[in-house]
């Protein structure tokens, strides 16, 4: 597990959106889910659940 990880789940938690994050890191949007999909395999779960444009944490997710 990497602490960029963690710094791009909680900016990801806090403004729900991979395209918004993207921007704030000065990433591109497939690298925010590259970076998310990293830390769901490392702890073995989903921890965000798409809902239309937007995102929201999973139970595991509000619970990290």
């Amino acid at each position: 597990m990497e602490i960029r990880w963690l710094k791009t789940f909680i900016l990801t938690a806090e403004l729900q959106n991979y395209r918004k994050v993207a921007e704030v890191l000065h990433m591109t949007q497939p690298a925010i889910s590259s970076q998310i999909k990293q830390l769901e395999a490392a702890v073995g779960s989903p921890l965000f659940r798409k809902e239309g444009r937007h995102i929201a944490l999973t139970t595991l997710g509000e619970v990290s």
